[in-house]
């Protein structure tokens, strides 16, 4: 049996036609043609919500609201009040697959016998990490049913670890709310009917990114867009929520007054195909001017330099500084260096003020030691800008002036000292900094996670505002950032770890030249700005062996060798052993045999003619 296409809700048109009724969700085609149901293209996200219960899953009420009556019919309905039921969504990954989680349903009507088994696993938006850090939220239950095997019209199951799309009618199971392995949600695919490659024959598809994320009036707010799919070039049409318009992938806006603001995009393709999206920006007045600062090293000494830095924030920049150092001394400006020649607790006062003529003050104390303490034992941490721990992903070094200290992940260190730590992603710097040891130091690295390349990463050199990625694939890597203030006056080096060589990287849409570093699988990219970029990869290159964003495994001849070494040794020390016990066999036996032969003849010769 198959979904009809009557199962549409209708509504009246003109002159008495019937239309279908609307909803705000491009449309896409079923890849199963047991499915005639018009599936509308969604995030994981979308069916979600963003309302959670009380572990952490999804809510029914709050995400999709509807559901298929029965998970494994043949024949589910293509909407449920008005809400279509067949889904699609791009660029997803299945970790693990479970190719028998149920097995034979004899309750079913007719009955599904046990040779039929349900292939389950959780699909997430692994784009989605860098802006939620639970990940029960951007994952969705899948299910591969039994009953579509049992009446052959069910897809082959989907690859582990690949950037792949789905499709799937929306089902919403309560009994799963209190399990961690469905995400603590009731909500699945099921039945998942469809998948194929990310980048096989998409539909026009974008996003945008703003920044600051925290925009306040009277501010620049900078805007850029991406598209992918379809047929290029785009053009791009904004709507800024204020009766302001615009063109072009890139944009600033200024809002006059605080606000909630819903920003639309539309983007068109040379075929006329468009895409809508649309984010709700919150503008805000500044936050009150207020005074902070801090000093390196945390325990200075007496005769040496301490280095003061403002951290100042909130009413209008620019700001102007007075400084009471509390020894006489004064000082103005953002940083200044200052020693004091005795020991003694000084009190450190910093007077700010802003464009607006508003005013704030901080004091602290400042204990100058005469002697140094003993070493801490300071921890080393890394992590992008969502919390995601980079620690595995980057190498670093710590130096004391020119004299390298360590590259350990802890370390006693002298806590009257200022140090240098350098951090490396595949043999590039991407980050430096100072610190004055403390018990654990996280140092942010602008480093985001892609799944068009195994333990694939987009990495920069300098503070990212904003990023997002808007297409991952075997075929193509598309992704969109923004600095924190629209410009990179300094400029950007850009790593991207990529699958084989790159065919072309494209800025904005026009070429842009790179380098590729070959042994580190790295396309390395030097620009002022940033934008829209777009990585093809050479599809002459056989595509990667293993699942993306995991760790790779041992590619090591020695390991193998190793393990076929230990393997032949076994086997020989059971064969020695298997010989040994032959042997022992054998020699008993003849053993026997002669105490036999002698015994025979020894009575033989005892008893008399």
């Amino acid at each position: 049996m198959r979904t009809r296409l009557r199962s549409l809700p209708w509504t009246s048109g003109q002159r008495g036609k019937l239309f279908p009724s609307p909803f705000n969700f491009p449309l896409g085609s079923s890849w199963n043609t047991a499915v005639t149901c018009q599936p509308s293209i969604v995030t994981v996200r979308d069916i979600l919500g963003s309302q959670e219960n009380s572990n952490g899953g999804a809510t029914f009420a709050g995400g999709w609201n509807q559901s298929i009556p029965d998970k494994r019919s043949i024949s589910p309905p293509c909407f449920v009040n008005g809400k279509p039921m067949l889904v699609e969504i791009h660029n997803v990954v299945l970790p693990v697959l479970s190719l028998a989680d149920e097995c034979g349903d004899s309750g079913y009507s007719p009955p599904i016998p046990t040779a039929y088994c349900d292939s389950t696993g959780n699909i997430e938006d692994q784009n989605d990490h860098t802006f939620d850090p639970n990940y029960n939220m951007i994952r969705i239950h899948t299910e591969n049913d039994m009953n579509w095997k049992y009446n052959g019209i069910a897809y082959p199951n989907s690859p582990e670890g690949l950037a792949i799309d789905v499709q799937g009618f929306v089902y919403w199971d309560p009994g799963h709310t209190g399990d961690s392995w469905h995400s603590y949600s009731g909500w699945e695919l099921h039945p998942l009917t469809a998948w194929r490659l990310s980048g096989q024959g998409q539909l026009l598809t974008g996003s945008f990114i703003f920044s600051p994320n925290a925009p306040i009036v009277n501010s620049n707010v900078y805007f850029t867009a991406a598209a992918a799919g379809g047929t290029p070039p785009y053009t791009y049409r904004w709507g800024l929520g204020d009766s302001s318009s615009g063109t072009g992938s890139a944009l600033t806006h200024v809002y006059a007054a605080p606000g909630v603001y819903k920003v639309s995009l539309n983007i068109t393709d040379s075929a006329s195909s468009s895409f809508h999206t649309s984010q709700n920006i919150t503008v805000s007045l500044p936050a009150p001017l207020k005074a902070d600062y801090q000093f390196l090293p945390l325990t200075p000494l007496a005769g040496t330099p301490i280095t003061f830095s403002s951290l100042a924030a909130g009413g209008q920049p620019p700001y102007s500084y007075a400084w009471g150092l509390g020894d006489g001394a004064v000082a103005s400006g953002t940083t200044f260096v200052h020693s004091y020649s005795a020991p003694g607790n000084y009190t450190v006062t910093q007077n700010v003020t802003d464009s607006a003529g508003s005013t704030a003050t901080v004091s602290a104390i400042v204990d100058v030691l005469f002697s140094p303490p003993p070493p801490l034992l300071t921890q080393l941490a890394f992590t992008n800008p969502s919390g995601l721990d980079l620690s595995s992903k980057v190498s670093w070094e710590v130096w004391d002036g020119r004299v390298p200290v360590t590259n350990s992940s802890s370390y006693l260190l002298d806590t009257s000292k200022v140090y240098q730590l350098n951090i490396f992603y595949q043999n590039h710097q991407v980050e430096s900094r100072v610190f004055s040891p403390q018990h654990i130091i996280t140092t942010i690295v602008y480093m985001y996670p892609h799944q068009s390349a195994p333990n694939g990463y987009v990495a920069f050199n300098s503070t990212v505002g904003s990023f997002a990625i808007i297409e991952q694939s075997g075929l193509r890597l598309v992704f969109i950032a923004i600095s924190q203030n629209g410009t990179a006056s300094l400029g950007y080096t850009i790593l991207v770890k990529v699958p084989v060589s790159s065919t072309s990287v494209q800025k904005d849409g026009l070429t842009y030249p790179f380098t590729y570093d070959a042994p580190n699988e790295l396309v390395v990219i030097q620009t002022t700005t940033l934008s829209q970029w777009s990585i093809v990869f050479n599809s002459s290159q056989p595509p990667p062996s293993q699942p993306p964003n995991s760790q790779p495994g041992p590619h090591c001849l020695l390991c193998v060798d190793t393990l076929t070494t230990i393997n032949f040794l076994w086997l020989f020390l059971f064969a020695a052993m298997a010989g040994i016990v032959l042997s022992l066999i054998f020699m008993t036996v003849a053993a026997k045999r002669r105490l036999r032969r002698t015994r025979d003849e020894y009575y033989g010769r005892q008893i008399p003619d």
